[in-house]
């Protein structure tokens, strides 16, 4: 032990000093027996040094017990498991010392004693390692973006993959205590735990999920005509887009990912606005394959043009950009003012009047029909 080299290395340094003022010729150290075993002949810095050595070294065969019942990560159940070795009640209270302690002389017990405090050790290690996990992810929050400029939010991705990362190293983390020895004092409250983790870990991907068709469809169903066209799935869509603010509203007044995801109505409201942008989809591929097949040309191109090209049932002047893509040697059209096709161009400029004027208004906003005619 540190303290009794401490004591010896004093010693050392005091018979030195007295040897010392022997050669120098005080009679007083010269006929003294430094070297002698009975402290009570030497003097009094060497007896007190002599006499705390043989007390630590004494006070040194308490150590084991000391440590086994001084113990941080005792809890009252340990100490029952003790009381049942001994026989009788050992928990601390107000009127609990160290000499008292030392006095129960529990030595033939330290074996069954010791291997209770591992056991609280390694509990403790548990509780403190979940503690510091819950107090973790009091510091993730949900960062948000602006949508195009607006007042709308959307999730950030890339403080999403931060948060995932840190999730799936906790789901890790409880998984590893749960198979522990140690796990069975807090079982309950580790699955509590691991249960709310999972459910973060499904609402993130629900929001992921939702978030990514919301921007798919946003611009589709904020479009008047293709509102009007599709009637059943933008009332759907205003369900969710609802939905969708109202959640992220409730990220900008608390952003804690633990706050938001254990709010009441976030699973439900993000369930069911999952399972309509489905409806939706399903409805708005209907829609498109039912215009591709009126006219087969729109499968030339991707879907999000498809749907640029369908919005512009007002304009049809703003569908010449899309001639290049459905057509190989069409690069424009010539409309009058009354927006019926005359004639068509080439990009070299070449011009080739049609026998008989397209009218874009009989289409009825239909742009696949008057297409259609071009083609024929």
């Amino acid at each position: 032990m540190v303290i009794i080299r401490e004591m010896e290395d004093l010693q050392k340094l005091f018979k030195s000093k007295f040897k010392q003022q022997a050669l120098d010729g005080d009679s007083k150290y010269a006929k003294m027996n430094l070297e002698d075993s009975n402290p009570n002949n030497l003097p009094p810095p060497l007896k007190i040094c002599a006499l705390t050595i043989v007390q630590i070294k004494e006070f040194r065969k308490n150590i084991p017990i000391i440590v086994c019942l001084c113990n941080p990560g005792i809890r009252q159940r340990h100490w029952n498991q003790m009381g049942a070795v001994i026989g009788y009640d050992i928990t601390p209270n107000s009127g609990s010392s160290l000499r008292k302690v030392l006095k129960l002389e529990l030595g033939e017990f330290m074996t069954r004693l010791e291997a209770i405090s591992i056991a609280a050790t390694r509990e403790h290690a548990l509780e403190l390692m979940l503690q510091d996990m819950k107090n973790e992810w009091k510091q993730v929050n949900f960062r948000t973006l602006s949508y195009r400029e607006t007042e709308c939010k959307i999730l950030d991705l890339h403080s999403l993959e931060d948060i995932k990362t840190h999730l799936d190293d906790h789901l890790l983390k409880t998984q590893t205590m749960r198979g522990s020895p140690y796990f069975k004092a807090f079982e309950v409250e580790v699955k509590d735990w691991e249960c709310q983790l999972d459910r973060v870990q499904t609402i993130l991907s629900l929001w992921l999920r939702v978030q990514e068709h919301w921007l798919y469809l946003e611009p589709i169903f904020t479009t008047e005509d293709i509102a009007n066209q599709m009637q059943t799935e933008s009332r759907l869509f205003k369900d969710v887009d609802v939905s969708w603010k109202t959640i992220m509203e409730m990220v900008e007044t608390n952003s804690n990912v633990i706050r938001i995801t254990e709010s009441p109505g976030v699973m439900d409201m993000l369930q069911k606005a999952d399972t309509t942008v489905l409806q939706i989809i399903q409805g708005l591929d209907v829609y498109l394959n039912k215009k591709c097949l009126t006219f087969p040309r729109l499968f030339f191109i991707s879907r999000k043009e498809v749907l640029a090209l369908l919005s512009e049932t007002q304009d049809p002047t703003r569908v010449q950009d899309f001639f290049k893509l459905i057509f190989t040697g069409i690069h424009s059209m010539e409309f009058d003012e009354l927006q019926e096709i005359q004639a068509m161009q080439s990009a070299k400029g070449e011009r080739i009047p049609l026998p008989v004027p397209i009218r874009t208004r009989d289409a009825r906003g239909c742009v696949e029909k008057w297409l259609l005619q071009v083609y024929f």
